[in-house]
């Protein structure tokens, strides 16, 4: 597998595929609920489906995992490798018209539990960022780098709050409270995918987030790692397809944020793994 060559041919797909989203703005009648607050238009269903086909056309022993869900036909659970789609990451953003989604794509290896290829594109800025394992991070094709920020003071960071906020008293509060008071500002833009790589490009200097879904994260951690980042779980450990969340930063102030939201989560009840009980 030539990562090298496949991210050019991932690239032309999810550009292609992302043109639909340019000058659309949905109709109520494209919109639809998947929950009380979460949202999915005929742009996300329609974009799903040109990145699940074209994708299965580079190889078709790859799996597709897909928010939008993909065709049996396509389906190859036992597979090694699979491709992980978000078609429209910051759908909310997309239907307000606040020109801040994108196209994320990664490419998953399940046995050694790591994202090998990132794409993250957002048509309307032009920005493409781009990964391949050990091979750095890209920008347009300019490669970027974490920031250099060493204090809380200095950092601004990003953060998002899930969609079951309402009723989950996990619900970043806690997290989102105590970093306030401790960093020079706290962001909310609404799209995981973007916030990794804005932490990646160095305009961000860190993101967590809890209540995610794989294809938020599988593509920016990736793009984090090789930008000179971490990007851990909410224990330091590695983020897999199961975690569920990530917080992600330079290496100067990653030590400070997993403590600041560790002793956060615990000062009320929780345990520092979103989804666990204390006695992990």
């Amino acid at each position: 597998m030539n990562l090298s060559t496949l991210i050019k041919s991932v690239e032309v797909i999810a550009k292609d595929a992302a043109k639909l989203m340019l000058g659309c703005k949905p109709t109520k009648a494209m919109v639809t609920k998947k929950g009380r607050i979460d949202l999915v238009t005929e742009v996300d269903i329609a974009v799903n489906d040109i990145l699940c086909k074209a994708l299965a056309q580079l190889d078709i022993t790859i799996d597709l995992i897909a928010e939008e869900g993909v065709a049996d036909a396509l389906k190859h659970p036992s597979a090694r490798y699979a491709w992980v789609i978000d078609p429209i990451d910051g759908t909310t953003n997309f239907v307000h018209g606040l020109d801040h989604s994108a196209v994320s794509i990664a490419l998953y290896d399940r046995e050694a539990e790591e994202s090998l290829l990132a794409l993250i594109h957002n048509p309307f800025r032009d920005e493409c960022f781009t990964a391949i394992k050990n091979g750095g991070a890209f920008l347009n094709g300019a490669p970027i780098h974490v920031s250099d920020v060493t204090t809380l003071d200095d950092a601004v960071i990003a953060t998002g709050f899930a969609y079951d906020r309402k009723i989950n008293p996990d619900n970043s509060m806690a997290e989102f409270t105590a970093l306030m008071r401790e960093v020079q500002g706290v962001r909310r833009f609404g799209a995981a995918s973007l916030d990794l790589a804005y932490v990646a490009s160095g305009r961000l200097d860190g993101y967590f987030e809890r209540g995610l879904k794989f294809w938020d994260y599988a593509a920016g951690m990736l793009l984090v790692h090789e930008a000179g980042g971490k990007a851990t779980a909410y224990d330091g450990g590695p983020v897999t397809e199961q975690s569920g969340h990530i917080l992600s930063s330079n290496s100067n102030l990653y030590a400070q944020l997993l403590s600041e939201i560790q002793n956060a989560r615990r000062a009320i009840g929780l345990s520092v793994l979103p989804g666990c009980d204390l006695s992990r």
